[in-house]
């Protein structure tokens, strides 16, 4: 019965991260796939902070046509988010968990935080990191992979 269950779980998990998977090839084909240059009116755009709104984040990710450089910003930006909150739990003396990630980890990760924007569009894009560090945390505590 227990062994059972494990396995559906373990079945649920593997699909939950294929389609996670397949969400951000689409999203990142989509990303390198559009001609559009820089917006001539302002070829400098303001650097995505921590603090972001998140309904900003979701617009710059929902364009039909996306800002390239403002999606690096963010994307940047939330691996500042990672790399702190990882700095942080070493300083506690636990293992960091965005380190241990290879790069479709760290990929669905940020995918992730966006998707917590959706959920949250009055927060920053920092609590919507962290709300997402903290859920991924709590996945490999339960599948007892994190400390």
């Amino acid at each position: 019965m227990i062994a059972e269950i494990f396995r559906v779980l373990m079945v649920l998990i593997k699909i939950a991260v294929i389609l996670v998977v397949l969400s951000a090839a689409a999203m990142f084909a989509m990303i390198s796939s559009s001609p559009r240059e820089p917006n001539l009116i302002s070829p400098q755009p303001p650097a995505a902070t921590e603090d972001m709104a998140c309904r900003d984040v979701v617009r710059i990710f929902d364009a039909t046509e996306p800002d390239k450089i403002r999606y690096r910003a963010i994307l940047n930006a939330m691996d500042r988010i990672y790399v702190a909150l990882d700095a942080e739990r070493a300083v506690a003396g636990r293992s960091r968990i965005f380190a241990r990630m290879n790069e479709t980890g760290q990929i669905d990760a940020k995918i992730h935080a966006v998707s917590q924007c959706r959920k949250s569009p009055g927060g920053t894009l920092r609590q919507s990191a962290v709300a997402a560090y903290e859920g991924i945390e709590a996945l490999g505590r339960a599948i007892g992979i994190n400390d």
